[in-house]
């Protein structure tokens, strides 16, 4: 699950138990950061000791003497595992998601974006053989949108 650290991914329990990260959620940890607006794609990736102390220090966390392991620990823990902006927010990922009619956005907690865009992709390929006439023509129009491809 997305939302769980990846060290207790095999912990069912812990799981579905765990209280899962909305968009907005998201959206709103990652702009708190005071790093997001230098690495606009992965504001967390790559950070110096310089910059996870500042990170940390923002928002509240004890850093002396704490090493670079140490430190990266803490903030990923702190994210909760959330290191880049959704794909649904590239590439202005400070937009309202209103703006963008993803305010009712639900996130899975189960499987991540890629997975859906996988099923989506292969629905939209298989349908095309289960109608006929106008249902076709439409199908058509639904798959160049969302894949980019024109299949009439």
């Amino acid at each position: 699950m997305c939302h769980s650290p990846a060290s207790q991914f095999d912990d069912l329990a812990f799981c579905f138990k765990a209280d899962g990260v909305s968009l907005a959620q998201r959206q709103s940890l990652l702009l708190s950061e005071c790093m997001w607006k230098e690495q606009k794609q992965k504001p967390l990736e790559k950070l110096s000791v310089v910059q996870l102390r500042k990170e940390l220090k923002f928002r509240g966390m004890e850093v002396n003497g704490k090493l670079k392991p140490e430190l990266e620990r803490d903030l990923a823990n702190l994210c909760k595992g959330i290191a880049n902006f959704p794909a649904l927010l590239q590439p202005c990922p400070d937009t309202a998601l209103e703006c963008l009619n993803l305010g009712d956005y639900e996130v899975s907690g189960v499987e991540p974006l890629h997975d859906f865009k996988g099923h989506m992709s292969n629905l939209l390929e298989e349908l095309p053989f289960h109608v006929v006439g106008k249902a076709y023509e439409e199908l058509a129009v639904i798959k160049k949108s969302v894949l980019g491809k024109s299949y009439v």
